[in-house]
């Protein structure tokens, strides 16, 4: 008998696309390259339990999450 896996809670890849697209904006804006990073990487955290294109599915796994600043 095998072992029965939890199944992850999003099976679709990450949005490289959303998350470099939102990356370029912020630079374009004029943010340093630290801030730069920091939210691609917290957008990839994100992107793993949500879908970034539904803003209430990103809602959800945040509120119980405790963000606060230089948490990464």
């Amino acid at each position: 008998m095998g072992s029965n896996p939890t199944p992850r809670t999003n099976n679709k890849p990450p949005a490289p696309g959303l998350i470099t697209e939102h990356a370029f904006w912020i630079k374009k804006e004029g943010y340093k390259p630290s801030t730069i990073e920091r939210r691609a990487r917290i957008l990839k955290v994100i992107s793993r339990k949500a879908d970034l294109k539904d803003v209430e599915a990103v809602k959800i796994p945040n509120a119980s999450k405790y963000w606060f600043i230089g948490a990464t």
